[in-house]
């Protein structure tokens, strides 16, 4: 993947503005296109800009709308610093439930099933997403320790798939929905598991 937004290939500086209209018309696009919909042309033409100013940051339509997902996800998916860790992870569970059934959702899962055929895909799906929200939840599980809220001989990585792997679940085979509710279960389940006290 080839999405620097600071240098091209032969060491001239990229301008950001273009990097950040290509990604605003990826964005766009998705709220009414499936990820395996979109094209370099599509984009270019939304973003208005050449094809080539794509290809040197960028190698397929997929990897876009990956960077794009990553654009926002940060925001829509945060973790509070808040003292409470038993408020925050409720309300972590909470968000992450709410983004999985938006339309952002649907990128995710989108980019998932991509990723099943593309190593290269789910290794970077991996690397700039997962991986970074399962340090997030490592430091929030800490605190939780830390403060004796949370049973001190918990599996940290086992406690996140705990809450992550129900909601991914429902998003990929959409057996049953992803609801306000069901969120506040897997929240109750979840800390009763792994010891919390208030």
């Amino acid at each position: 993947m080839k999405n620097e937004a600071t240098q091209s290939g032969r060491g001239r500086p990229m301008d950001p503005q273009v990097h950040k209209a290509i990604l605003s018309a990826a964005i766009k696009l998705l709220e009414t296109q499936c990820v395996g919909e979109l094209t370099i042309k599509g984009i270019a033409d939304a973003a208005g800009v050449t094809r080539p100013a794509i290809y040197r940051r960028w190698s397929t339509p997929t990897e876009i709308a990956l960077d794009a997902f990553l654009e926002t996800a940060e925001r829509e998916i945060p973790f509070q610093d808040g003292s409470d860790p038993i408020k925050a992870l409720t309300a972590h569970i909470l968000a992450m439930t709410r983004f999985m059934r938006s339309q952002r959702g649907r990128v995710v899962t989108e980019l998932l099933g991509a990723a099943q055929s593309d190593p290269e895909l789910l290794a970077l799906f991996r690397e700039r997403f997962l991986e970074q929200r399962r340090k997030l939840g490592r430091v929030l599980f800490q605190n939780g320790i830390d403060q004796g809220a949370f049973h001190t001989g918990l599996d940290i990585d086992l406690a996140i798939d705990l809450y992550a792997g129900p909601i991914y679940h429902r998003a990929l085979a959409g057996h049953e929905t992803l609801t306000d509710a069901f969120a506040e279960r897997l929240a109750d389940y979840v800390l009763h598991a792994i010891g919390a006290s208030s």
